[in-house]
């Protein structure tokens, strides 16, 4: 489902703007995203900065501690806490791995400064029968899906089956 960064910035204004990115930035360094710096509430502003491994930090909160979140990107229901004041069916996964039973879940982004990112979670099974759950990370991608097969591909070549 699409990004609303209106949302985001209007979300803050409940508690205010500089509250709201003071406290998105002390939620990151609560989770080890010692690299990361935010300077609005919707990730738009040039000057926001993450690392690959911050991100996995966050990556590793939300699976362990926000799992709604990642149903959500796989086109999962989630329970609500009300009567849902829209029509569903009108909502479209645009998640480019909606339909790989692999996915755990995961979110792209674009800005011009930044180009392509992404945060994948996949569900791999490793050659003694274990579940591990594989964090792919893109800054910079020139083609998301491309990029994401590869390191995807290059995993199951050396570790995993599927």
């Amino acid at each position: 489902i699409e990004s609303s960064n209106d949302a985001a910035e209007i979300l803050s204004y409940s508690i205010g703007r500089t509250r709201t990115i003071r406290l998105m930035n002390e939620k990151a360094e609560s989770i080890l995203m010692s690299n990361t710096h935010f300077t609005d509430p919707s990730g738009l502003n040039a000057s926001n900065t993450a690392t690959a491994k911050d991100l996995f930090y966050l990556a590793r909160y939300i699976f362990n501690n926000r799992p709604p979140i990642l149903k959500i990107t796989k086109g999962e229901k989630v329970t609500t806490f009300g009567k849902i004041m829209f029509d569903i069916k009108e909502l479209w996964n645009k998640n480019i791995f909606i339909n790989d039973p692999t996915f755990a879940g995961g979110k792209t982004g674009y800005t011009k400064e930044a180009n392509n990112t992404a945060l994948f979670i996949f569900r791999l099974t490793d050659n003694d029968d274990m579940e591990r759950n594989i964090a792919i990370i893109l800054l910079g991608s020139n083609n998301i899906q491309t990029d994401t097969h590869k390191v995807y591909r290059w995993f199951l070549d050396n570790y995993f089956k599927l």
